[in-house]
């Protein structure tokens, strides 16, 4: 069974999941479906904003799972380890 795309995957997530911040949403997913953890310097970079922007961005994003040094994990998909795949 061929799988489609990650990026395909990634877009109907953000579609599934509900995200008034398209492009920081896509951003994350994007990388999360791709098995990496989100700096958030990278998140800045990308989206050309301020950490204080940031900051504030994601505190809107309730569901959002960092790891110890500060790397977004998961936003409705998650590095870490689940009980079902």
């Amino acid at each position: 069974m061929q799988h489609p795309p990650l990026d395909i995957i990634a877009e109907h997530l953000a579609e599934q999941l509900h995200c008034e911040q398209d492009t920081l949403c896509l951003h994350i997913l994007h990388q999360v479906t791709r098995g990496k953890p989100v700096t958030q310097a990278s998140l800045q970079a990308s989206l050309q904003i301020s950490q204080d922007e940031l900051g504030k961005r994601l505190s809107q994003l309730p569901d959002t799972e960092f790891d110890q040094s500060g790397n977004i994990v998961g936003w409705g998909v998650t590095l870490l380890p689940t009980p079902h795949r």
